[in-house]
């Protein structure tokens, strides 16, 4: 039985700069941003959620998303709003989205993210 290269393994920092870029799906540039933010879990069940309020921990931003890490895990097409405080003269943002991922991490946590809702500009 053969060995599966280092572009098949689950480990991303075992993958080639190449197989990464490869399989890059995001067409908008990813900031690295730092920052606990609080985020409003919206349910279309019945059965309201347990932590419908819960914070997560940014690790880059787009038009398009949000990365990050949480200690509640979020549910898969769950819609969510994540609202970033007022820093100085910017004004604070409310950005709408769901939930496109939500795994388990090495550090007992959730690595997540949200595809943000696009506005239209009036």
């Amino acid at each position: 039985m053969t060995q599966p290269s280092s572009d098949m393994t689950n480990d991303p920092s075992s993958r080639s700069p190449e197989a990464v870029a490869r399989l890059e799906r995001r067409y908008a540039h990813r900031q690295a941003v730092q920052g606990v933010v609080t985020v409003l879990r919206q349910s279309s069940r019945q059965e309201p959620y347990r932590f419908p309020v819960c914070t997560i921990q940014l690790r880059d931003l787009s038009d398009e998303g949000v990365g990050a890490h949480s200690e509640t895990e979020l549910t898969t097409d769950e819609s969510v709003t994540v609202f970033i405080p007022p820093h100085g003269a910017e004004p604070g943002i409310d950005l709408m989205g769901h939930v496109v991922r939500c795994l388990p991490d090495e550090n007992g946590g959730y690595d997540v993210g949200i595809m943000l809702h696009m506005r239209c500009a009036a």
